[in-house]
């Protein structure tokens, strides 16, 4: 099957905008879980540090301004 110019063209294009689309939904993807990650990291490092156990362990959060 043989497509004209101008129909290739739109394949083309749907294909870079779907590759395109992917790349920044990994790209973000990947951002909010590192993140999240440091964010972790960083209340765990806060509870060590103030010895909390129990229920005053899930109290601890970071504050940002």
């Amino acid at each position: 099957l043989q497509l004209d110019r101008e129909h290739r063209n739109i394949w083309i294009s749907f294909a870079l905008i779907i590759v395109f689309g992917f790349t920044a939904f990994v790209k973000l993807k990947s951002d909010v879980i590192r993140t999240r990650k440091e964010e972790m990291a960083e209340r765990e490092r806060i509870r060590k540090q103030l010895h909390l156990t129990g229920e005053s362990r899930k109290s601890i959060g970071i504050v940002e301004n």
